[in-house]
């Protein structure tokens, strides 16, 4: 019986079952059922790894000071009321958001609720796009005390040495069109049909018994309003251009030709043909710049100031007029006002070389490194003073022509590695402002300095440790 059980197997009583051939049977498979409500589990903490760069933006917002942002909140203890949302959160979204090259308030909430980065960050705090869009513009101060309190920690940690310092200008796109520069006389009549369009809502509104109705006209009215400030702004500007073309005196020219108020020094002046100005009525303070492809666009003119060996932004300033010149002086000034210290070595390229602002660096014991001007005759000396230049300017021109010779050791031949600051800029999705106004550029610029900051301060403490 054994025998009999081993050569049958263990189920060789059962019977013997054909199986019908070429007939493989219907194919089993999951449908996608997009109408169904799923319940999603998940951690936090577990959406991002420990080297994302979340977890470092959130480790430098957790050691700020933010006191002063948690003193407006109007949501007290023992008081009713909605709680508010955790301004610290909010302050790691946006920089965040400027490491990952995003600018609107509105891409920023979607994100907040798919992208796992700034999914950790928010941490289920109720948010909106309204919320993080007010809190942009009421945290200007705070981001611009943190740029100078993280610059003078990475000092204290001897990480920065603030010793030689660079500077230049990165002309970024606004929020306008070259359509939306208009002359005086088209401004003018802009001005009086937006008038008459307001004065005729106002009757609709008046007349018109629908609550509906009126609703709808009223934000009619509020957008034509705010068209009026916007001409009216674009109007007053043009006039202020006007009058500032025709109070101005000839000045002198950065390499040191045609003494302020003088003639020219050679032949006559060529008669210009000044363009009459205009102004944007979509976004006042831009104006038009040439680009660094060689196009002409309404752009504002964020000026940089940064640690030539780190990389780190120490000062920020934005400019309208287009042009570099006289603007190094105030930069220094800037870094001298927030750190209480003064550089050994400032770099330039040419647009900065103006001759009042070297000598200004210079009599603060700063040494100013930036390109003379050529001049008309090849021949002659650059190293040879010219009829009332200073000291200062002689000097300058003599550590020029040594400091081309020097090769490898150029400092000028160094001052491309500021461009590496400008590139971080533009990697972080600065083509264009979406937003209008010098300040609110400003305050822009400044939270990408600030992220820019933080990511090359854990490059420094990671390489130091």
């Amino acid at each position: 019986m054994a025998e009999e059980k081993e050569e049958g197997g263990l189920f060789g009583e059962l019977a013997q079952q054909e199986v019908p051939g070429g007939d493989r049977g219907l194919p089993r498979y999951i449908e996608a059922k997009r109408d169904a409500i799923v319940f999603e589990r998940f951690e936090f903490d577990a959406l991002v790894g420990a080297a994302h760069a979340a977890r470092a933006i959130w480790a430098y917002v957790e050691q700020v000071d933010l006191s002063e942002l948690y003193r407006q909140i109007k949501a007290r203890a023992h008081r009713p009321g909605r709680p508010a949302a955790d301004p610290r959160v909010m302050l790691a979204l946006w920089l965040y958001a400027c490491v990952e090259g995003v600018g609107s308030a509105r891409q920023l909430e979607r994100l907040t609720e798919m992208h796992h980065g700034f999914r950790w960050l928010r941490g289920g705090v109720p948010m909106n796009h309204h919320l993080l869009s007010d809190f942009r513009w009421a945290a200007s101060a705070l981001v611009d005390r943190l740029l100078t309190e993280g610059v003078t920690a990475l000092w204290s940690e001897g990480l920065v040495t603030l010793a030689s310092l660079s500077h230049d200008g990165i002309r970024i796109r606004a929020a306008a069109g070259a359509a939306s520069f208009r002359r005086l006389a088209t401004l003018e009549r802009l001005l009086g049909e937006v008038e008459e369009r307001i004065a005729r809502l106002k009757q609709e509104i008046d007349a018109d018994p629908d609550a509906s109705n009126r609703r709808q006209r009223a934000a009619q009215q509020r957008a034509v309003v705010e068209q009026r400030e916007r001409v009216a702004a674009a109007l007053a500007a043009v006039r202020r251009l006007q009058a500032q073309h025709a109070t101005a005196e000839p000045s002198r020219k950065p390499d040191g030709s045609g003494p302020r108020g003088g003639a020219p020094a050679h032949g006559k002046a060529k008669a210009r043909t000044k363009k009459e100005p205009r102004g944007s009525t979509t976004d006042v303070e831009a104006h038009v710049m040439r680009m660094p492809d060689g196009g002409w666009r309404p752009a504002y003119n964020v000026q940089l100031t940064a640690d030539l060996d780190t990389g780190i932004i120490v000062g920020l300033s934005v400019d309208t007029t287009g042009s570099d010149g006289g603007l190094m002086a105030p930069a220094a000034e800037q870094v001298e006002r927030r750190y209480a210290h003064r550089p050994q070595r400032w770099l330039g390229d040419g647009g900065f070389t103006v001759l009042d602002d070297i000598v200004a660096l210079a009599r603060k014991s700063i040494t100013v490194f930036c390109p003379p001007k050529p001049r008309r005759n090849p021949d002659n000396d650059l190293v040879k003073p010219r009829y009332g230049d200073p000291p200062e300017i002689a000097d300058w021109r003599r550590r020029m022509v040594d400091d081309a010779a020097a090769g490898e050791t150029s400092w000028m031949r160094r001052r491309g590695e500021h461009e590496r600051v400008n590139a971080n800029f533009r990697h972080q999705g600065l083509y264009q402002f979406n937003v209008r106004g010098s300040f609110k550029v400003k305050t822009v610029s400044l939270l990408h300095a600030l992220a820019n900051n933080i990511m090359a301060a854990r490059r420094l403490r990671a390489a130091a440790a």
